[in-house]
């Protein structure tokens, strides 16, 4: 069992998305968002939330209690944070 938190990812139009992704939630994705560049996907943040109340906290630990340390960083003054800025989706083979 993870003891990552289930983030319930939740796309406009199609409701929530399970974790690891499906042939059909993968699908239901492609036809959905936007196609830029062929073979990839994007969603932006404002069709995507975290219906998980544990996700955000998860992340921000994650990044403060192991990225910024792997990364080697100084001290701050400002706690690290990231922000989620779009849903990239990719077919397979496509790295």
């Amino acid at each position: 069992m993870s003891h990552h938190p289930n983030p319930c990812l939740h796309i406009d139009g199609i409701g929530i998305v399970g974790l690891p992704l499906s042939d059909r939630d993968a699908h239901l994705i492609a036809t959905t968002g936007e196609d830029p560049v062929r073979d990839t996907i994007l969603i932006d943040r404002s069709e995507v939330s975290f219906k998980n109340p544990k996700w955000g906290p998860h992340v921000d630990e994650a990044v403060r209690g192991h990225v910024w340390g792997k990364l080697g960083c100084p001290p701050c003054k400002s706690a690290p944070r990231c922000e989620f800025r779009k849903l990239i989706l990719q077919k397979p083979g496509t790295w």
